[in-house]
């Protein structure tokens, strides 16, 4: 009778610990993954419903932009309407640049203008007068009336040490002034995704420059973009092209890149990203063919990525004059997050676990600052938080 009533007890007792294991790992935190949005060039029937539900579009022409609010997403407008000329030229200068592009907002009600504008989306050799029409343009667009994010940024594909652009002092201001980064990122479109030089380039990126790591960054023109034949050993191009993939294997690849795979050593992205644009799954059938996902399983795949995990938090902290306060440290409770705010004022929050939370705010010389909120999947949630000065005895 005792064995049995030890044994019972037994039992008992690991059963209580696999249903406490259980719930711990339920409580446990899932990795971030980001999704793997549209990147559309027109509309056709099929596309527009398609889209639906995406968090986030890539839209080149402000007539899409309309378009893609109306399917309940975040837009990215990359200016590719621009009537003067190509974003960054020095001959057309940041101030009329910007001033076009809200002539172009005018033409839509507020409610569908676009929540982040792009800048200079391929480059491999900016000069400091085309990182000047950046800055000046942004200027413009927030003089305007223009609250969404501007992004600088993005490389095409260019050799393993162009991460060295980012170093430059014009192209670091640039980076200090824009509210997001934007970059290209390929892998290799054979079969084996373990050559990763021009995967994740955002990470090495961050890595080097400390400046990179406090903004929200954006993957432009994703994986099945062409890269020139004479840079490229592997001879990349788009995925159908030349047999290298079927479509199961284009999603494992992709899976690759959102998740990592520690055992051949390939990163995950980092938790500042906040879409990743496929190129080029929207074109009409006649422009860009050999990139084309229409009419394949790895479209519906992509919805499968859509559903939000976690949320972002952002804001600007000031003093009691309404001054912003740089070096301010944010935590988030309950979570290990943290943040510090640039020289502007603004900290970033970087997939944050769903729920009730507090945000902590300190620094030397101030009275910590709090603000409670409850946080949804998807959430891109804004919170000021204002600092009292401490008083010296």
């Amino acid at each position: 009778m005792v064995g049995m009533i030890r044994r019972t007890t037994t039992i008992v007792m690991v059963a209580t610990l696999m249903v406490v294991i259980s719930a711990s790992i339920s409580r446990a935190e899932k990795p971030y993954a980001p999704p793997i949005c549209p990147h559309i060039l027109g509309w056709p029937d099929d596309v527009k419903k398609w889209a639906e539900g995406a968090p986030w579009i890539k839209a080149l022409d402000i007539t899409s932009c309309g378009i893609a609010k109306e399917r309940g997403a975040r837009v990215f407008y990359r200016v590719w309407d621009h009537a003067s000329g190509p974003d960054g030229d020095p001959k057309i200068g940041g101030k009329e640049f910007g001033q076009e592009i809200l002539d172009r907002l005018k033409h839509l009600p507020k409610e569908k203008w676009p929540d982040a504008i792009s800048f200079q989306n391929e480059f491999n050799d900016v000069s400091p007068e085309t990182a000047r029409c950046f800055i000046d343009m942004y200027d413009t667009l927030r003089k305007g009336g223009y609250e969404g994010l501007i992004v600088f940024g993005s490389y095409g594909p260019g050799g393993p040490t162009d991460s060295k652009e980012w170093e430059r002092p014009h192209v670091k201001e640039a980076c200090l002034k824009a509210d997001a980064i934007e970059t290209h990122e390929y892998w290799d479109l054979t079969v084996k995704h373990y050559d990763t030089w021009l995967a994740h380039r955002h990470v090495r990126a961050m890595n080097d420059y400390p400046w990179l790591r406090t903004k929200p960054w954006f993957i432009g023109e994703f994986g099945s973009d062409g890269v020139n034949k004479g840079e490229d050993p592997q001879k990349r191009s788009g995925w159908r092209d030349r047999d290298k993939l079927t479509a199961d294997e284009y999603i494992r690849q992709i899976e690759i890149y959102r998740h990592g795979d520690p055992n051949n050593e390939v990163v995950a992205p980092a938790e500042n990203v906040m879409a990743v644009f496929l190129f080029q799954q929207g074109a009409p059938p006649h422009m860009w063919q050999g990139w084309e996902t229409r009419g394949t399983k790895v479209m519906d795949y992509m919805k499968s990525t859509w559903k939000p995990t976690h949320g972002f938090v952002t804001g600007k902290v000031t003093n009691s004059r309404g001054e912003p306060v740089e070096g301010v440290q944010i935590a988030v409770s309950p979570s290990d997050k943290k943040a510090t705010t640039d020289a502007k004022g603004i900290y970033w929050l970087f997939a944050v676990r769903p729920g009730n939370c507090v945000l902590k705010a300190t620094k030397t010389g101030f009275r910590a600052g709090s603000e409670k909120l409850s946080l949804k999947p998807g959430d891109i949630r804004k919170v000021d938080i204002s600092l009292a000065s401490q008083p010296t005895r």
